[in-house]
């Protein structure tokens, strides 16, 4: 059965596209794409992860677990050695499938955001596009769905290095992500600061609104940089 399952997983999804030119209806199909391509990508990492264990086990005891290799991925992040870190992220990720835990799927985003950092954005984006769309709850880890919010970033500082058209269409896919997910965005504060300048700078005033309305509505004082920035959003939209 499980020899069968990537061919028929590849079957499945050929075949909602035939129903999506025949008239199918984004609300019918958008979930059974979802579903697939969750399962599909979660058969690919365990069989990677059961060569990666195989590998292991061949090279002898010694071998760093899923912890370890987070840890140094991460130091490695902080150092923005950044092909480093995405090499042991993915590593990590693999690690962490083979050990029977969840949340694998967090290490490859970190792995791609660390890719994108890298400039190899067409390596990150296949990792953070799926992640737009990921079953969070489906992989028991309904917890780390603000994971797809940090995808999002990185295609949107992408998409703001193209035009204001390509940054609007990853901006919807954003926002509907997040309303899927039952989160508003931008909900992470750094990233508000971060989209406030790019909205100004891409002249996108309906967008520049909404992310000063989300920063306003935060508990507690600014910091001087963010009150800079909001200041710098209001003179904008009011010219």
């Amino acid at each position: 059965m499980v020899d069968r399952l990537l061919p028929d997983a590849e079957l499945a999804l050929a075949q909602v596209g035939q129903a999506r030119r025949a008239g199918a209806r984004a609300r019918d199909a958008d979930p059974v794409e979802r579903f697939v391509r969750t399962m599909l990508d979660h058969e690919r990492r365990r069989q990677r992860a059961e060569r990666l264990s195989e590998r292991t086990a061949a090279a002898g005891p010694g071998g760093l677990n899923a912890d370890q290799l987070r840890s140094r991925a991460h130091r490695a992040w902080d150092a923005h050695r950044y092909d480093e870190a995405a090499g042991l992220f993915r590593d990590a990720a693999l690690r962490q499938l083979a050990e029977g835990r969840p949340g694998e799927f967090n290490d490859e985003i970190r792995a791609a955001l660390c890719l994108a950092k890298a400039g190899r954005e067409n390596e990150a984006r296949p990792v953070l596009e799926n992640a737009l769309g990921y079953d969070w709850a489906g992989a028991g880890i309904w917890e780390d769905r603000h994971m797809s919010e940090h995808a999002s970033m990185a295609l949107l500082r992408t998409a703001a290095r193209a035009d204001a058209d390509e940054f609007n269409r990853v901006w919807e896919r954003a926002v509907a992500c997040a309303v899927r997910l039952e989160r508003e965005f931008p909900s992470i504060h750094p990233f508000q600061a971060e989209l406030l300048d790019l909205t100004v700078r891409l002249g996108l005033p309906g967008h520049c609104r909404r992310v000063l309305e989300r920063v306003k509505a935060r508990s507690g004082r600014l910091d001087a940089a963010t009150r800079a920035k909001v200041r710098a959003a209001e003179e904008y939209l009011a010219s």
